[in-house]
């Protein structure tokens, strides 16, 4: 197998170098999948939404996804997308404004 073909038969992640990502073969509806509730007519906010409905920065949100347990987890999308469920985020607006009015 030439190179050429060698990287077209492998997948985004292996090109990129990714460590333990190697020929393409699973795709990403076959990927182990986690059941969650998630109500019918639910959105997913992206990255931009997210930093347009909270005023916050790219770089705080990353920080927030990090280290506060009570901001939504990311949800995967697609291998390379990802975003927050719309109203677990109304929900963390919500908590920080009530805890900022009963200061």
């Amino acid at each position: 197998m030439n190179n050429k073909t060698h990287m077209d038969a492998m997948s985004p992640l292996a090109k990129m170098g990714q460590p333990g990502a190697g020929q393409a073969g699973i795709s990403h509806d076959d990927a182990v999948r986690v059941d969650i509730s998630i109500p019918p007519g639910t959105r997913v906010l992206r990255l931009k939404d997210v930093i347009n409905r909270t005023g916050l920065s790219r770089s705080t949100l990353y920080a927030l996804m990090k280290n506060d347990p009570a901001f939504p987890k990311k949800v995967s999308l697609s291998p390379r997308t990802t975003g927050v469920i719309e109203h677990q985020l109304d929900a963390w607006i919500a908590l920080r404004a009530s805890s900022r009015a009963s200061t």
